[in-house]
């Protein structure tokens, strides 16, 4: 699927939603969000989730453009499932045969830009939305072949360990996500949704501590599904 029709990504990890209060915090430092913090009560009800345009996917080795206008490119370690029959109103008990498969996902991002959209109460949009910021691969595995809540997830920035995660931590398995977009919504063939960011599956919350620049070589893996990897280079369009 190299142009999937529609992207949803969720979020499914309390540690991203942590990452999330403290974005939209004045000091935008995970320091500054008590240890004891837990998520907005909606949180634990339904997973949220927003739209990104599945034309500016991009392959598991083609290169990360840093764009002209962000000064603070991140990355976004998740996972996704592809939908592999129509349905509607799916309940989470039947929605594993409505999946195809499950692929690893870079849901790269231009920090500085999702805050300020984010101050004005919409988007993200510009902050997501840029060539090759949707990166899938490095192939679809079926899940006969693994179980999605049972898999490790090694995030490795110049050949260096920066995360090591697990998928048992999301609060939203797929099945209910699945549940809960198709209420009164028809699903596809090919469209795509992602699983939200892991716990430390962003460059401040792993052990990176810096945004990515060109030259930077990303590679997530995922125990069962293989390997991404890519390079940050410069926008050809940046003087």
């Amino acid at each position: 699927v190299p142009r999937p029709p529609l992207v949803r990504d969720a979020s499914a990890f309390l540690g991203h939603v942590r990452f999330g209060r403290a974005c939209v915090s004045g000091e935008r430092k995970l320091a500054d969000v008590p240890a004891d913090f837990k998520a907005p009560a909606n949180f634990y009800l339904f997973p949220p989730y927003f739209h990104q345009s599945g034309a500016i996917t991009a392959g598991p080795y083609d290169p990360i453009v840093k764009p002209v206008f962000t000064e603070s490119l991140d990355f976004e370690f998740e996972l996704g499932i592809y939908v592999g029959r129509k349905g509607i109103n799916i309940a989470a008990a039947d929605a594993g045969s409505y999946i195809a498969g499950i692929t690893i996902y870079n849901d790269v991002s231009a920090r500085d830009v999702q805050w300020q959209e984010m101050d004005l109460f919409l988007g993200p949009a510009k902050g997501k939305n840029f060539e090759g910021a949707n990166i899938m691969g490095p192939c679809l595995v079926t899940l006969d072949e693994l179980d999605p809540a049972n898999l490790r997830m090694v995030a490795r920035v110049n050949g260096e360990v920066v995360t090591d995660d697990h998928s048992s931590g999301m609060t939203h398995s797929f099945s209910r996500i699945l549940e809960y977009i198709s209420q009164e919504e028809y699903l596809y063939p090919g469209d795509f949704i992602a699983s939200g960011t892991c716990d430390h599956g962003t460059c401040l919350t792993s052990a990176l501590q810096r945004w990515l620049q060109p030259g930077d070589v990303v590679e997530f893996e995922v125990e069962g599904i293989g390997m991404i990897c890519n390079q940050v280079v410069p926008s050809p369009r940046a003087e």
